[in-house]
């Protein structure tokens, strides 16, 4: 390219240059001008032709707009100026619009949310930031708003937009909803307590029910057993009778032949052993008429611990040597009146039964006590006939391996034996039975599987049986009432009971419990002072004694009163209980569970 060449194309190239600045600056006084309002509509060219926009009418629609808001609208600058707002705004601030003009929004808003909206306006970011707050009015009212403030680029100065949405009724709608929640809730509150109650009470019954039926469940066994047994005794008084008949033809016709033959006789070795089979069911025959009660009887008054002493030595040649044999006599004891052999068989067959339970040996009590039985005691025992009164009691205990409530059931049956196939006629406990019922007295077992059996037969003390009617409510006196507090407990809910029934009536206040669990909860829960722990010994899960220790470690001024079916001394061979204790046995009347009540506050 030549230097005149080179020339044309500087030229031309600064012409498009002059061109396109001259093209700029139009475009910028148009700009300023669209934005300060001076124009009313702008011409725009393009490929498909030229478009015009109206400027003036966009910018009225848009006012119009912005006025008719049920928001406020404002406009304002990075210091918070207010550029421009709508009536709706000035109404909320109850200023006119005018003198809106030029206000710092922020003023007009509560001091403690100032900083954060110092914050949003400080950030300059695109996108729509919100925060709930109250406009202070002129008058000093507050008005709950929402805030949506909006940056708008492109403007010099920096400019935001702020929508102010009035929350006065969504505030108030929401109170509304608020309490109309909690007072639902508190509706739903007071009928689920309701519901509780109602279910707590129909538990209360259904368990109230379960107990009776329980407790009619018991009576009814023991008034079907008391049924069999007398059934029963009578089937067996009549075989005895008749059996009787057959064995006074065998035995006489076996001594006239012996009478017949000689020593050196072939047959005569066999009549001796007819004899002897014959005088066996004569015993058998004995013991059936005493489980029936008809056995002739020859009764004397009688002392039982002279009794007992006289056995002694036949009682230790019945036992094995791996058995120990303990004797407890109560000194000052009642006599009784009845045939001195019935109380031998009593004794023998108790003792046997005790020894044949110790197959690995232990130790054998034998016991006797003045006792006071009342009505309470017989109900318990499911009685209603009794004679309630004063008592002589003999105890026989084992350390062997005790009794499952089934087999409790059957002890009392003719021929009923849990002992090896020919080693045992299951004669001995219901010729005892007989004897104890002939005599107007009572027998009941105590056992646990594990744990040995305690035999309790109760007679009637000579020459203070009372008539029936007579002692069955104590009278409450006697320096035996308090007021202290008892925590009772005790498993068995019949006994419970009757043992809380008894202490309310002499005054006291009682703490009822099933079980040590439930005891220890009752105590902990109990502000108050408890005077006294009444509690069984042995209970399932935690015993007495581990009942006492717990409770005794957080109240060590509480006296404890430990009771069971087992006698004291039995309760100390075994280790349950050791040292100086307060203990009654049961069965115990009225009088006696206060009377040592009362000893083991007072101690």
């Amino acid at each position: 390219m030549d230097e005149r060449s080179s020339s044309r194309e500087k030229r031309r190239l600064q012409r498009e240059i002059e061109d396109l600045r001259s093209r700029l600056e139009e475009a910028e006084e148009t700009l300023r001008a669209i934005r300060q309002g001076e124009v009313d509509s702008l011409v725009v060219s393009t490929d498909k032709g030229e478009r015009i926009y109206t400027l003036r009418s966009a910018d009225y629609f848009y006012r119009a707009l912005v006025e008719q808001m049920g928001e406020g609208a404002v406009t304002i600058n990075e210091d918070g100026v207010i550029l421009y707002c709508n009536r709706r705004f000035a109404e909320m601030v109850a200023l006119p619009l005018e003198q809106v003009m030029g206000e710092d929004v922020r003023s007009m808003i509560t001091l403690r949310d100032r900083a954060h909206f110092n914050a949003m306006l400080i950030s300059k970011t695109r996108g729509r930031k919100e925060m709930e707050t109250a406009l202070i009015s002129a008058d000093g009212t507050l008005i709950p708003v929402r805030l949506a403030l909006s940056f708008i680029p492109h403007e010099t100065p920096p400019s935001f937009c702020l929508v102010v949405s009035d929350m006065t009724e969504a505030r108030k709608r929401e109170d509304e909803l608020r309490e109309a929640r909690d007072n639902l809730e508190q509706r739903v509150a007071e009928r689920t307590a309701d519901l509780v109650a109602k279910k707590e009470e129909l538990e209360k019954l259904i368990t109230e029910r379960k107990r009776a039926e329980e407790q009619r469940r018991k009576l009814e066994a023991q008034l079907y057993r008391a049924k069999k047994m007398e059934g029963i005794g009578t089937l067996a008084g009549g075989v005895a009778h008749d059996f009787n008949n057959l064995l006074t033809t065998i035995l006489g016709y076996a001594e006239l032949a012996l009478m017949q033959l000689g020593q050196g006789d072939p047959l005569y070795e066999h009549i001796i052993q007819i004899k002897n089979a014959g005088q066996k069911g004569a015993s058998l025959t004995r013991q059936l008429l005493a489980f029936s009660r008809k056995e002739a009887r020859r009764p004397e008054l009688l002392d039982l611990n002279q009794a007992v002493a006289e056995l002694e030595k036949i009682l230790r040649r019945l036992i094995r040597e791996d058995i120990e044999l303990v004797i407890n006599p109560e000194a000052g004891l009642g006599p009784v009146y009845m045939d001195p052999s019935q109380m031998d068989q009593i004794i023998m067959n108790l003792v046997v039964n005790a020894r044949d339970a110790m197959p690995e040996g232990g130790t054998l009590t034998i016991e006797t006590a003045n006792v006071e039985l009342d009505r309470a005691y017989f109900r318990e025992h499911g009685i209603e006939e009794s004679e309630p009164g004063s008592y002589v009691m003999l105890a026989v205990t084992d350390t062997g391996i005790g009794m499952d409530e089934e087999t409790q059931s059957k002890i009392f049956d003719p021929f009923f034996t849990t002992k090896p196939r020919g080693t045992g006629t299951g004669l001995g406990l219901a010729t005892v039975y007989g004897i104890v019922k002939q005599n107007r007295g009572y027998i009941w077992a105590y056992s646990e599987p594990g744990q040995g059996t305690t035999m309790k037969v109760y007679l009637p003390r000579a020459g203070e049986v009372l008539e029936p009617g007579r002692g069955g409510d104590m009278e409450v006196g006697g320096g035996l009432t308090g007021a202290e507090t008892i925590l009772v407990v005790e498993d068995n809910d019949q006994v419970l009971d009757m043992i809380v029934k008894i202490l309310d009536r002499y005054g006291y206040r009682t703490l009822p419990a099933r079980d040590g669990a439930e005891a220890v909860r009752v105590a902990r829960d109990f502000e108050g002072e408890i005077h006294l722990l009444l509690t069984d010994v042995i209970m399932p899960g935690m015993s007495g004694k581990e009942v006492a220790e717990r409770l005794r470690s957080e109240r060590p001024d509480m006296k404890v009163l430990f009771m069971s079916g087992y006698t004291e001394n039995i309760i100390m061979q075994k280790g349950i209980l050791s040292g100086d204790i307060h203990y009654i046995q049961k069965p115990f009347s009225f009088e006696g569970l206060v009377r040592k009540v009362r000893e083991a506050i007072d101690d």
